[in-house]
């Protein structure tokens, strides 16, 4: 056995170990997970998610990610099959890296893929059950594919690259703007071939759009004109620039908070930028869209997770500087023996013992306004309000203005508030990155007013109104 073949599978097996025995609550709630079990139950895609809150104004959709619920809804409803589904998808992207290398011409060994195993040990997408390592994985076949049908010309090739093409785009956004950046790494490195290029592309590209335009009128139930009607909000997008914006993060006093999120997401390639890379065309093409994220995917929560999408292209582009390093490898290769379980502990830790007290008190015919609505959603099966759910006229006038607070709680039917204590915050905050998903303390002190405390632990407090 080659040592690439034990790499990847001491890799799975880590991974594996760590999302099935370090508990990891955050997996077992994931939203995603619901919309799976509701296709599952129910036999059809929910319009609407079955549990969140929806207003008069405005509602929570059935979101975009669809290819992969309907991917995960294949599988038996068992969570820790579920859970070491996300492994899984990272693993065979460590496969899928190694082929590409080949087909561009480098040897795509163990120093290629051990910095890009220890990256995505630094990210809880591969020991999560969230789409975009499942779109990575998709893009990565697709772009496989590719390379097969320039160089071959088969058919089948064409098929399966257009098809891996389309359904990563229908299951993530972010694969959308990735594929371009391949297709011009491509078109720029064969000639020759860009005629079989453009009969990759042309079809990905119109099955995409119009797979993005069908999601509405057929899932949602809206108009086929739905592209037309209304207008644009510019308080959403004022909201958004404000409060989530990589760029506010820099202009609101928040400098060290997006510094640490960029050090974060690119982790081990970030010494790369001072070397010289075997591959100029690969390093800046995919330099290219990491500049293009952030100028126009700024959200400092979604840093991370988009620029993932770079960084199996710039192992390859820089692979001479790992296979001229390999006194690291073995460095790299304990890194992700103690990252992995480390980022097991962290996830672990997150959702405090004390949750299970305090969601004993509820049943499925509640229905709470809380911050963990994905918990309250898989643990207890209630329905659960999102305080923060800024999007919904109602819900963001109600964050606003505590005044609205008791018809809001009346008009709905709301049974109980839970209040993480951690999350209370001053109703003056600016409400930049963290904050923004808290709670103001006049709308606590306006919750005293009108719920019954019925239960207070360390973490938390249960009203019932």
């Amino acid at each position: 056995m080659t040592r690439k073949k034990i790499f990847i599978i001491f890799f799975l097996i880590l991974g594996s170990t760590v999302v099935l025995l370090a508990g990891l609550n955050d997996m077992d709630s994931n939203l995603h997970l619901d919309y799976v079990r509701e296709i599952q139950e129910a036999g059809r895609i929910p319009v609407q998610h079955p549990h969140l809150y929806q207003s008069d104004v405005s509602s929570a959709p059935f979101p975009y990610p669809l290819g992969y619920h309907l991917t995960m809804a294949i599988f038996p409803h068992w969570v820790s099959v579920y859970k070491v589904l996300g492994v899984l998808f990272a693993g065979i992207l460590l496969i899928l890296v190694i082929k590409i290398s080949k087909l561009f011409g480098y040897k795509g060994g163990l120093a290629i893929i051990t910095p890009l195993a220890l990256s995505l040990s630094f990210s809880r997408l591969s020991i999560t059950p969230h789409p975009d390592m499942f779109a990575l994985m998709l893009t990565l076949t697709s772009t496989y594919f590719t390379l097969k049908y320039i160089h071959e010309e088969n058919l089948l090739y064409l098929a399966l690259a257009v098809g891996f093409g389309f359904y990563a785009g229908m299951t993530r956004k972010i694969a959308v703007v990735t594929l371009p950046f391949i297709w011009l790494v491509l078109w720029l490195k064969f000639n020759e071939k860009r005629r079989n290029l453009l009969k990759v592309v042309i079809p990905i590209v119109l099955f995409t759009g119009l797979g993005y335009y069908l999601v509405n009128p057929i899932f949602r139930g809206t108009d086929l004109i739905y592209p037309v009607q209304g207008g644009s909000d510019p308080s959403a997008y004022n909201w958004y620039m404000t409060h989530l914006s990589f760029w506010s993060s820099l202009t609101q006093g928040y400098f060290m908070h997006a510094l640490g999120i960029i050090i974060v997401a690119f982790s081990v390639f970030l010494p790369l930028f001072f070397t010289k890379p075997q591959d100029k065309t690969l390093a800046l093409v995919f330099g290219g869209e990491i500049l293009v994220i952030l100028i126009l995917m700024p959200s400092t929560a979604g840093l991370a997770r988009y620029v993932m999408f770079t960084l199996p292209f710039l192992t390859i582009a820089y692979g001479n500087h790992f296979e001229n390093s390999k006194r690291w490898i073995p460095i790299l290769f304990l890194g992700a023996l103690i990252i992995y379980p480390a980022q097991g502990l962290y996830l672990d830790s997150e959702i405090p013992n004390d949750f299970n007290q305090i969601t004993s008190h509820l049943d499925q015919n509640d229905f709470v306004l809380a911050r963990e609505q994905g918990q309250l959603a898989y643990r207890v099966g209630c329905r659960a309000g999102w305080t923060s759910l800024f999007w919904s006229g109602d819900l963001y006038d109600t964050f606003e203005n505590v005044d609205r607070l008791e018809n809001f709680i009346a008009t709905h039917g709301v049974t109980h508030v839970l209040i993480n204590k951690e999350l209370i915050v001053p109703s003056d905050s600016q409400m930049i990155n963290g904050e923004a998903v808290g709670f103001p303390q006049d709308w606590v002190n306006e919750i005293d007013n009108i719920g019954l405390k019925i239960d207070e632990t360390k973490h938390y407090v249960l009203y019932e109104v």
